[in-house]
């Protein structure tokens, strides 16, 4: 497993290796409130996704009904 700044993972596709190089030169230099200010966002933009925006057939992050838990 590499870790962020080490090898790349070479069995990621060639478009995640440059997507993840884009990452980690936009993040190189960042001040701690920025990195937090950034994570916070891509957590907010990944519920967005999931719980909004998408059909997510995961069942471990389904919500029951609350009639039919009653």
């Amino acid at each position: 497993m590499s870790t962020p700044g080490g090898d790349e993972p070479v069995w990621w596709p060639a478009r995640a290796r440059a997507r993840r190089r884009e990452i980690l030169e936009g993040l190189a230099g960042a001040e701690p409130a920025a990195l937090a200010t950034t994570i916070a966002a891509a957590a907010e933009r990944s519920r967005r996704i999931h719980e909004v925006e998408c059909l997510n057939l995961n069942p471990a992050t389904n919500v029951m009904n609350p009639a039919a838990e009653a």
